[in-house]
C-alpha cells in the first residue's frame, strides 16, 4: 500500500480485532486465506513501522440492525454495537503516508 501512494497519501483500512469477544469461544474470523487477526495496538505498530502515521481509529459499528428480521440476526449485531471499543468486532484505521 505505501508503494502506490503518494507522500501524505491517506489510507483508510478495515481489519479484523483479535481481541473480539467471540474469539475466546473458537470463533476464528471469516477464514479467508489471508485474514491476519492482531489486536489494534499491534495494526497500529504495524501500520507505523511501515511508514503511516495513524490519524484515527473508530470501531466498525457493523450492519443496520435491523438489517433483516431474524431474531438471531437482530440480537447479533446489536451485541456488536455495544461491544466496547477494545473489544470491537474489527476496526476502521485512518492513516497517512509519511516521508
Amino acid at each position: 500500500m505505501r508503494r502506490v501512494l503518494k507522500p501524505k497519501g491517506f489510507l483508510y483500512l478495515v481489519v479484523p480485532n483479535s481481541s473480539f469477544w467471540t474469539r475466546h469461544f473458537g470463533y476464528t474470523g471469516t477464514e479467508q486465506p489471508h485474514e491476519i487477526n492482531m489486536m489494534r495496538e499491534e495494526w497500529t505498530a504495524a501500520l507505523e513501522e511501515h511508514g503511516f502515521e495513524v490519524e484515527s481509529i473508530q470501531k466498525d459499528p457493523g450492519p443496520p440492525i435491523f438489517k433483516n428480521f431474524h431474531p438471531a440476526g437482530i440480537l447479533k449485531r446489536l451485541i456488536i454495537r455495544i461491544t466496547p471499543f477494545k473489544c470491537a468486532y474489527q476496526y476502521a484505521f485512518s492513516a497517512t503516508r509519511t516521508g
